[in-house]
């Protein structure tokens, strides 16, 4: 993960790079929803980390598998961007 992982100067691309690092993972997310994520962002940007992580769920999460992989990695990788 870490040469993927490259601290951006703005959300917008900070979620594109998540969605990236989803994809490599194994999740599949459409350019579609990848766009109605930056969407979300230009309208409203969460005020805290779980509404972040609850948005990014809604939309990306798909099935079981992924719903019980998503915490751990959504926390890995916004929480190695914190180091």
């Amino acid at each position: 993960m870490t040469s993927m992982l490259r601290r951006q100067t703005d959300l917008p691309s900070h979620v594109v790079q998540f969605t990236r690092y989803l994809r490599k993972q194994d999740f599949n997310i459409s350019l579609r929803e990848e766009l109605d994520y930056l969407k979300a962002f230009s309208k409203r940007i969460p005020t805290s980390y779980e509404e972040q992580e609850s948005l990014c769920k809604a939309l990306f999460v798909k099935n079981r598998k992924e719903f019980l992989r998503f915490d751990d990695l959504y926390s890995a990788y916004w929480n190695r961007l914190a180091l």
